[in-house]
């Protein structure tokens, strides 16, 4: 794809932002609550235009599909912003004086435009903030281009970022609780670009002396909470343990989990869906001396404190969760493992017992992490699991229980899987390959209802992903390339995209 498109679509932008921001400036001086308003909304379009000129000044350097997406998605910012500028242009007309009978009313009038006025604005911002989501991951992969033109770019960013935080404005306190995003955006993708440069890793030692914790185990998950013994009101910690198999190659997994590990450090949890890693111990056996365990110690997210794990919801709140908050929790597990493409890390073991749902205990606000890195790899690629997490949080039914020993059996989600062997003569000689079948049938069959087509689409694709005839994320090896982006890029298409499109 020609990259002048993509320029075209950015000037594109840039005239129907600034057209934007000059009509919501009229009303700068009018109540505070909308004045906060206009802030915010000039703060969040500052960070998308200085994301789109950074895309300008190295779109020469990109390859032709990962163009292609972006130019995509910045036609979904010019409908956005086309649509933005005709509604505040309708109610930010000045009021015109009332005459005759009306003249009575003119206060009334007055507010109901601030009224109206407030709900626009309030919209816009939220309708920037969703594009952002669905630009960031496609943005952020420009990180893995390998070129020098790459660092010059993000050095020059991150010198403008610092800039505007200089003239930065504080959020409104009291205002609607919004899932931030990095507040320093090119800072973090700069961080990000030096843990993947080859060899980065073993610069600084992401190795820990052992901390004697209080650990809490997460039920029916991998992942503990703890804290330092020896610090009275010490801060909590989210630890992950990958466990090293008795005659594996002590030596590659050493060097996997160094630098996964490196990378993240990188990881911003507000943006990525990944919690920052604070370092990695080293658990041995008291008697062999050999490495047992290695142990992930992440921060806990700030303002996050009720934690339980997706494994637990499922099972402790059947039939009971909303669609919104399903989707929500699909959208934010799909915006993870993208990050952890763009990482150069598959994540093999995405289970239920994998995701974390973080709570702020005085408010709505619920955030979801992905851990249990059991089983991970340094390549890159996708994996027909997702699909199967999807279709359990889609039907909200846990296809895995567990006993009073704390031991995995079957759930009530594959209660069915019986009858369908039947139906399908497959009880005779059923094979672990059969269950995709059998998944696959089941979101046919169920989700529609639940969750819509375009849901039960995203899922289809997950499971058939490695399929010959499947057009959607397609083998690895048939996509890769140098630097590693095209397959990042089908898994934003395919995948985060399309999850991203679902209106509620």
């Amino acid at each position: 794809m020609d990259p002048s498109r993509i320029l075209t679509g950015i000037q594109d932008c840039y005239k129907l932002g600034q057209i934007l921001i000059e009509v919501c400036q009229t009303w700068k001086a009018a109540e505070e609550q909308i004045r906060e308003h206009v802030i915010i909304i000039e703060s969040v379009w500052l960070m998308i235009k200085n994301k789109m000129a950074f895309v300008q000044r190295i779109s020469t350097e990109m390859e032709s599909e990962h163009c292609r997406i972006i130019d995509d998605v910045l036609l979904m910012l010019v409908s956005k912003l086309s649509v933005a500028v005709t509604s505040v242009r309708k109610v930010a007309r000045p009021a015109e004086p009332q005459s005759g009978f009306l003249s009575p009313f003119g206060q009334g009038v007055n507010k109901l435009r601030y009224i109206k006025m407030k709900s626009t604005i309030q919209s816009m911002i939220q309708e920037l903030e969703v594009w952002q989501r669905r630009f960031d991951p496609c943005w952020l992969l420009l990180v893995r281009i390998n070129k020098p033109e790459i660092d010059e770019q993000l050095r020059r960013g991150v010198d403008e970022e610092h800039a505007a935080m200089k003239d930065s404005v504080p959020s409104p306190a009291g205002g609607r609780k919004r899932k931030p995003f990095s507040s320093a955006p090119f800072a973090s993708a700069q961080g990000l670009r030096a843990a993947l440069r080859p060899g980065s890793e073993r610069q600084d030692s992401i190795y820990m002396p052992v901390i004697d914790l209080e650990a809490f185990p997460v039920l029916y998950s991998t992942a503990k909470v703890a804290r330092p013994r020896s610090i009275q009101n010490g801060g909590w910690y989210i630890v992950d343990s990958v466990q090293c198999r008795r005659g594996g190659d002590i030596n590659a997994m050493h060097e996997d989990v160094r630098k996964l590990a490196h990378k993240l450090k990188q990881a911003d949890p507000s943006a990525f869906g990944l919690l920052t890693c604070r370092g990695v111990m080293r658990i041995k056996d008291a008697f062999s001396g050999y490495i047992v365990s290695f142990d992930f110690v992440f921060n806990k997210p700030e303002g996050l404190d009720v934690l339980q794990s997706l494994r637990q919801s499922l099972l402790s709140s059947a039939g009971v969760i909303s669609l919104n908050r399903r989707i929500c929790i699909a959208r934010e597990l799909v915006n993870s493992i993208s990050y952890v493409h763009t990482f150069n890390f598959v994540h093999k073991n995405i289970w239920p017992e994998s995701v974390l749902l973080i709570e702020d205990e005085g408010s709505s606000r619920c955030s979801t992490f992905l851990v249990g890195f059991e089983s991970f790899r340094s390549a890159d690629g996708a994996s027909a699991i997702l699909g199967v997490c999807l279709l359990e949080i889609g039907l909200w039914e846990s296809f895995i229980s567990y006993n009073d020993e704390l031991h995995p059996e079957p759930g009530h989600g594959l209660h069915t899987l019986h009858a369908w062997t039947l139906d399908t003569g497959r009880h005779e000689n059923f094979q672990s390959s059969h269950f995709k079948a059998f998944f696959t049938d089941l979101a046919k069959n169920r989700l529609p209802l639940l969750m819509g087509q375009r849901y039960t689409s995203i899922v289809l694709t997950c499971l058939t992903c490695l399929d010959a005839d499947n057009d959607g994320i397609g083998d690895e090896a048939e996509v890769e390339d140098l630097d590693g982006i095209l397959v990042g890029v089908r898994f934003i298409e395919k995948i985060l995209t399309q999850i991203n499109e679902i209106a509620i």
